[in-house]
């Protein structure tokens, strides 16, 4: 028989062992008790796994799965493939969250039987410790389906460590094997069409830390082309299950080849990218009218610079006075 209250916590986890413990004593604090913590070893070539295994034989609660390395959204699928919780959660190995995160995500999405709930996040730097969760100043705002979709799509809360699921609704979804970046997008974007209320509890529960080596802020490497590849396939379910948003979609592809130009410029890469350069160059010079509306002043810029004065634009990248827009 299925608890009904039971939560599973699904943590990928590679090379973080510097971090691991703080992660894992977080979710042991939780205030919800009841919990499936599903550590999932994505073949780490450090100490991750044996402490991994160390934490199981600590707590009952634990669970361990030792695998090859296939990537965040391999670990990920790995953990929804054993879960038995009606509600879903996940958390990144080399961060922390609130010890009331889980009991008021719980409670919130619990309440009218929603189908999503989400918190804030706070992004936390060097040793700095994280603000403590102020229970009476938390506000709950209670969404339709289209007001989710603008929720995670056009305001880009499309990360799933801030959000608890219900598996039932998850089913046979499953996160893109092989995508570095824009996974979490995808897959948000595929269990909306599943939803139709959501739940926002307007507080910072989730404890995002900011550290080098990070896959968000490595420098440039052939896995930032999935930034374009995602946005591509966003495009197609925007146009398909929500066109509402297509001018967001349209504008975020045209982003995303910028992004990435620039990261290739900046690291000083581009004579062994041309192609693809001028591919996306090409792209973005068609799809700038249809864009413009939504880039802020700086992109449209930048966009002149690039068509325009392409060696002075190289030389403002490698100052780096552009700064990716996170869109």
């Amino acid at each position: 028989m299925t608890d009904e209250k039971l939560i599973s916590v699904i943590v990928p986890v590679y090379r973080v062992e510097k971090y691991l413990d703080r992660c894992i004593k977080n979710i042991l604090s939780q205030t919800y008790r009841n919990l499936e913590i599903i550590l999932v070893d994505d073949g780490s070539p450090d100490e991750c796994g044996k402490i991994c295994d160390r934490y199981a034989g600590l707590d009952h609660r634990i669970t361990v799965i030792h695998q090859k390395n296939s990537g965040s959204s391999g670990a990920r699928n790995a953990g929804l493939g054993i879960a038995h919780g009606k509600y879903i959660c996940f958390v990144d190995s080399d961060d922390g969250i609130d010890s009331k995160m889980i009991e008021t995500l719980y409670r919130a999405i619990s309440r009218r039987n929603d189908d999503l709930a989400l918190c804030g996040h706070q992004q936390v730097k060097g040793n700095i410790a994280p603000q403590a969760f102020q229970p009476d100043s938390a506000r709950i705002r209670y969404m339709t389906s289209d007001e989710l979709w603008q929720e995670v799509f056009s305001r880009m809360n499309n990360a799933v460590w801030n959000k608890l699921y219900r598996r039932d609704l998850i089913g046979n979804l499953r996160f893109p094997v092989g995508v570095i970046h824009g996974e979490d997008l995808i897959f948000n974007l595929e269990y909306l069409i599943r939803c139709d209320s959501a739940v926002l509890i307007d507080a910072q529960l989730y404890h995002y830390y900011m550290r080098q080596g990070s896959v968000t802020n490595s420098f440039f490497n052939e896995n930032r082309f999935d930034e374009v590849v995602t946005k591509d396939m966003a495009m197609e379910i925007i146009r398909k299950y929500h066109p509402a948003l297509s001018e967001d979609a349209r504008a975020y592809c045209f982003r995303a080849r910028m992004n990435v130009i620039r990261a290739i410029y900046r690291s000083g890469r581009e004579e062994e990218y041309p192609i693809e350069i001028q591919e996306y160059k090409s792209y973005v010079k068609k799809h700038y009218p249809q864009a413009v509306r939504s880039l802020k002043y700086k992109e449209k810029v930048e966009y002149r610079l690039f068509q325009h004065a392409e060696l002075v634009y190289r030389w403002i990248t490698k100052c780096k006075a552009f700064g990716s827009i996170k869109r």
